[in-house]
């Protein structure tokens, strides 16, 4: 209900569906707004997403609790720390080792600690039966047929995602899978070309 008022005040929707790009958290939100639509008021026609997996994972699920225990404890530098070395491949940490700490900064000074303590906090479960679920959202479209098509990219080196589970979640809404090579969970930050690229094939084709 939020993804629609925000769109429609925006004058976003005034003439007919949109195709959404989304990313991360966002790509989740967006797939929700998708599975929950009403058939007679559809807003998305296709859907581009970043960065969302049928299953986190060992190293995943291990990454969020440190991330929810840097905060519980207040420490809003040490979960952009540990946010960083999770979401960025070796390559581009080795390449950039000197700006990390600059990113750090960024990171403190554009969000509070209680805003980020609420995205964390409601992240998806691990119950693939649970509805809002990525993998359960992903069978609910497919079964639906709301959005006409969709399109998941993910880096090759995401350690927040079990490897195939990227693929597996597109296959289970029946979509089109893209693999960054040399990007992490942030590809569209770390190969911005390729990604770019891939979601502009996407949007361009018939």
């Amino acid at each position: 209900s939020d993804f629609v008022g925000v769109a429609g005040a925006a004058g976003l929707l005034d003439d007919g569906p949109v195709d959404v790009v989304a990313f991360s958290f966002g790509a989740r939100v967006a797939m929700c707004a998708a599975a929950n639509m009403d058939a007679d008021a559809t807003f998305i026609r296709r859907l581009c997403m970043t960065g969302t997996t049928a299953d986190r994972g060992a190293r995943g699920r291990l990454a969020l609790r440190s991330w929810r225990a840097a905060l519980n404890a207040g420490d809003l530098e040490g979960f952009a720390w540990r946010l960083i070395l999770d979401t960025y491949s070796e390559q581009t940490l080795v390449k950039s080792e000197a700006q990390v700490a600059q990113w750090v900064n960024f990171v403190t000074s554009a969000n509070s600690l209680e805003g980020i303590r609420a995205i964390v906090e409601q992240t998806h479960s691990e119950d693939p039966a649970d509805p809002t679920h990525p993998l359960a959202m992903a069978k609910a479209l497919r079964g639906s047929s709301a959005v006409q098509a969709g399109l998941l990219i993910n880096g090759a080196e995401d350690m927040l995602s079990a490897r195939g589970a990227g693929k597996a979640l597109a296959e289970a809404a029946g979509w089109g899978f893209a693999e960054i090579a040399e990007a992490g969970h942030a590809c569209p930050l770390e190969q911005p070309v390729q990604w770019r690229r891939a979601v502009t094939d996407f949007l361009s084709s018939p």
